[in-house]
């Protein structure tokens, strides 16, 4: 797990295209322009992808662990 502070939109597409397998992205904050960008990459390289932007701490730690 890696937390990104500066650079988001850099380091996330950067990211987006190392990634192997799967990738989950947890932000209140993605804009539609973000995510707009993030679907052709996704796409492209076949990645299994997940975005929360809101959460309930319980159900995410479950999804987490697993």
């Amino acid at each position: 797990m890696k937390l990104f502070k500066d650079n988001l939109e850099q380091e996330l597409f950067k990211v987006l295209q190392m990634s192997e397998e799967n990738i989950i992205i947890i932000s209140p904050f993605m804009s539609l322009n973000i995510a707009e960008k993030l679907v052709p990459i996704v796409k492209t390289y076949q990645i299994d992808c997940k975005v929360i932007t809101r959460f309930e701490r319980s159900p995410l730690l479950k999804m987490l662990i697993v």
